[in-house]
């Protein structure tokens, strides 16, 4: 009778400790598939800012070419306001060494 308590005693432990690592493997799973989904939207969201990083370095290129042709621009307006001042100056000295 002792033997089968025993044997029973056991037998109970062994089932609890299979129940309980039952239990784990399906919280462990239930983790994996959890962290997975965490991955999954930490790469769309990565992959979502580096889009964004790429709109913005395509925009700052553009606005330093833009920028650089601005320059250029007004560096010719400058030299032809000066060519225009030195052409008008001329005119007028000239039209006054007329008139006088």
């Amino acid at each position: 009778m002792k033997k089968v308590k025993q044997n029973l005693k056991i037998f109970f432990l062994l089932l609890g400790m299979s129940v309980i690592l039952t239990g784990c493997q399906e919280m462990s799973s239930k983790m994996d598939e959890q962290l997975d989904n965490i991955n999954k939207r930490a790469e769309e969201l990565d992959s979502a800012v580096n889009r964004g990083l790429d709109k913005v370095e395509n925009l700052d290129s553009t606005i330093t070419a833009k920028s650089k042709r601005i320059k250029n621009l007004d560096s010719i307006v400058r030299k032809t306001t000066t060519r225009i001042d030195s052409l008008v100056n001329k005119s007028a000295k000239e039209i006054n060494r007329g008139l006088n």
